[in-house]
Parts: C-alpha cells; structure tokens; sequence
C-alpha cells in the first residue's frame, strides 16, 4: 500500500514538473488579437511582429515591480543586438491603472512603443496567468515562453534565443 501511495505521488510531482516544459516545446500561433498602444491606436499583435528577427514580448502588470525589472534588464541585454531580436512590451493593466505605464516604462530605459492589454484579451488568448510572462515569438509562432520572475530568467532568454537562430 505504502509503496503504491509513493508511486502515485511520485507520478503526480513528474507530471507537474514536465508541464511546462510540454508548454514550451508546443509552438502556437500568435492569437490575432487587436490591443491598444499608449496613443489609443490600436494594433494587431500579428502585424506588429518584425518579420525574421526573435520578437521578444513581455507582459507585466504595473502593481508588479518584477514585471519592470525584468523590461529594464532585456532592454540592457538585447541594446546591442537589435538585428537580430526586437523587444516588445506588453502592460496587461485595466484602463484605470494604465495611465501609468508610460511613465514607469520610460523610467526603465525603455523606449519602443507600449502596448496596452487592457481588456486581457491577448492574456487569455495565450493562457497567461502569472506575470511577468516573456514569450518569444518567430515568425508569428510563439516558440518559447515564461511565466513569473525567477533569478536567472534573462540567461535563461538570452540562450533560447540563440538556440531558435
């Protein structure tokens, strides 16, 4: 009984322990989901995408500061690499809170154009739950992707972008 109670729980812990990695090695498609920019335009994520380069996108709420943190140091990690890779940010903030954005985003270093998620059409579409959450995109498929802000995290990007090239 012991030894069947110790296999059952040993599969369980196995099994949420591969899932994201099963996440990460299924590419999907980019949703078409049209969004908003800080200057109330709105804009297809698709058409946004800079064809033949790494999109990196990262989505963040503004309560949290780990979501900022994270922009400012891909914005340091990909400055020079702006041939190969484009970084793209995402606030997933309501409509009260995204007046703030901009302001917090430049203070970061940031200076490409800011999108707004407001409705949390593009967090369902891509079944995020936890912020920050990077996904690498390519060609208009997500090819990788991460949840939450965990030391390391940037490496982590940086080596997955260079094993997509």
């Amino acid at each position: 009984m012991m030894k069947l109670l110790y296999r059952n729980h040993f599969l369980t812990i196995l099994l949420f322990a591969l899932t994201p990695l099963a996440l990460q090695l299924h590419a999907q498609p980019i949703p078409n989901v049209t969004i908003k920019d800080t200057d109330g335009q709105r804009q297809n994520l698709r058409e946004i995408q800079k064809p033949g380069k790494m999109n990196v996108v990262v989505l963040w709420r503004g309560c949290c500061t780990d979501g900022l943190a994270l922009l400012e140091e891909l914005t340091e990690v990909l400055a020079s690499d702006t041939t190969t890779t484009a970084l793209q940010a995402i606030s997933c903030d309501d409509a009260r809170n995204s007046r703030k954005v901009a302001g917090q985003v430049r203070a970061v270093g940031y200076e490409g154009p800011i999108l707004l998620d407001e409705n949390q059409d593009l967090t369902r579409a891509l079944g995020i739950n936890i912020f920050p959450a990077v996904i690498l995109v390519m060609n208009n498929t997500v090819v990788w992707r991460s949840s939450g802000y965990y030391p390391g995290l940037v490496g982590e990007v940086e080596k997955e972008i260079l094993m997509q090239r």
